[in-house]
Order: structure tokens, then sequence, then C-alpha cells
């Protein structure tokens, strides 16, 4: 994964093999208040360490980066794709409510 990918180490130095690298999410999103608290709630339950992160918003787009480790490591591989669906899952619940509520 690489940076600018969505999903991804830092840098490519960052991501050398025995250094500690730090991943970021960032995501476009709008959504409504909360969002950004809900989904660091969902980082803590799959028990990821959100070390840093840049937040943009504007009205109701969000653009944000979580650089986030796992007991204090970069992620494998498996983590990201854990990450990644337990994020798309709890987004789409979001979009099944908005979509039943009409």
């Amino acid at each position: 994964v690489s940076p600018g990918s969505g999903l991804g180490c830092v840098s490519d130095e960052l991501c050398a093999p025995g250094l500690l690298a730090q991943l970021f999410l960032s995501h476009l999103l709008v959504g409504p208040p909360g969002l950004l608290v809900d989904i660091v709630r969902v980082l803590k339950d799959i028990n990821l360490n959100v070390v840093s992160a840049e937040v943009d918003t504007v009205g109701n787009k969000a653009q944000d980066e979580f650089f986030v480790t796992y007991h204090g490591e970069p992620l494998s591989g498996p983590m990201v794709l854990l990450v990644t669906n337990a994020l798309q899952y709890y987004l789409s619940l979001g979009e099944l409510a908005t979509e039943e509520s009409y």
C-alpha cells in the first residue's frame, strides 16, 4: 500500500522492514455531526491506537488522515484489510439508515 492511495504508509522510508511504520486512513466523507468520533470509536474497538490525526472539515465534508498503530506496531496486511472492512461496514450502516428514512 502506498502514500496517497487512501490507506497506506506515511512514506516508503517508514515502511522499510524493521522500522515502526504509522499507517493512515484517509477518506472524504459527507456525514452527520459526530461521524469523526464514531470512526475513532471503530478504530478503538479493534484495538488500534490513533497516534495522530489531521482533520479538515468544511461544512458536512471531511477529509481526515488517521495515523494508527496496532499495539505500537505497524499494521500488517491482514490488519489493514480488517480496518478497511470495519470502516466500510460502519459507513454502509449509515447509508442504509439514510435510505430507509425515505
